[in-house]
């Protein structure tokens, strides 16, 4: 099965902040797109998000393993029958441990809104 990967506009601004620190970044980040495209939601599920997934993602360009910087918070939800992977958050692990709650929440709220309008 094919799945589309489709981020919320905020997960681009988190991008363009990332790539400030790594220019080279956005190759593998396209390939984890194109793996995600492949073979669907991986990471683990997030405790208290039912369909929220986070995942580690390496910057192979800057020698970083995936434990190391960057981690993406991805929302799907196998229920809906839809094949579309929604990538919330991208942060840098260094620069923030572990996202606060209000942070995912905000996420999860802008991705409401988008689908209201549609």
């Amino acid at each position: 099965m094919k799945y589309r990967v489709a981020p919320i506009p905020g997960f681009y601004r988190q991008v363009k902040i990332i790539l400030k620190k790594y220019p080279r970044f956005i190759k593998d980040l396209e390939d984890y797109f194109e793996l995600l495209e492949n073979t669907g939601p991986i990471g683990r599920a997030m405790p208290g998000f039912p369909a929220l997934f986070k995942d580690r993602l390496a910057i192979k360009s800057h020698n970083i393993g995936e434990r190391g910087e960057v981690r993406i918070i991805s929302y799907h939800d196998p229920a809906s029958g839809k094949s579309i992977i929604v990538p919330l958050l991208i942060y840098l692990k260094s620069d923030l441990p572990n996202p606060p709650h209000s942070m995912i929440s905000a996420a999860v709220k802008e991705l409401r809104e988008l689908i209201d309008q549609t």
